[in-house]
């Protein structure tokens, strides 16, 4: 679906998007994937003094409870993905692999027991529970960031196609927050969260 630029709400530095329910988006039946809810999703991006801020909101205007789940896909440029190391609190938090796993729905989860994630293979894993937390990708060559979630995120999800040449492996990772389970929403609530991009000097 495309996404609205909502020009009020949004200023210099701050962009504000906006998603809302169609007739497209409530063809259920056709399309057991989308929603058969009233909703307006808004998507905040700020550029301030060292940090890029960013808010995801989901509004249920619709008379009966919904659920959903949600995440933002975000790459990130690296100097060199072998050199590269994520660090933050994910020792003894559980990660799932849907790729190594596709016979199991879901797949297993296993204990993570490090707290860097180094990528030397095909990774397409879910580490549950990261957030509320800091997320550091150390690149010896870019430098440090921070990738900071304070609330609404729990998930973390990392991606890689490595050894694909075609889609330029070695020069980026996606590092998403995700909520991968469920949420359930009241008739006329809101869901807020937010991760921040901060690089390091």
């Amino acid at each position: 679906m495309d996404w609205t630029f909502v020009e009020g709400e949004s200023s210099d530095g701050k962009c504000v998007l906006e998603l809302v329910d169609s007739e497209e988006t409530k063809k259920a039946e056709e399309h057991p994937w989308v929603w058969p809810f009233e909703f307006r999703c808004t998507y905040t991006v700020e550029l301030t003094d060292g940090e890029l801020a960013t808010t995801m909101k989901v509004e249920n205007l619709s008379e009966s409870e919904c659920t959903f789940t949600t995440g933002i896909h975000s790459y990130f440029a690296t100097s060199d993905i072998d050199k590269l190391g994520i660090v933050g609190k994910f020792k003894g938090c559980t990660y799932e692999d849907p790729v190594q796993d596709r016979t199991k729905d879901p797949p297993t989860p296993v204990d993570y027991d490090k707290d860097e994630i180094k990528i030397a293979e095909f990774r397409d894993e879910i580490y549950k529970k990261v957030w509320p937390s800091t997320v550091t990708l150390q690149d010896p060559e870019k430098g440090d960031l921070d990738i900071i979630s304070d609330g609404g995120w729990r998930d973390l999800v990392v991606w890689n196609p490595y050894g694909d040449d075609k889609m330029g492996y070695k020069t980026f990772v996606c590092v998403e927050s995700v909520e991968c389970d469920p949420i359930s929403l009241a008739a006329g609530s809101s869901w807020e969260a937010t991760v921040n991009v901060v690089p390091r000097k």
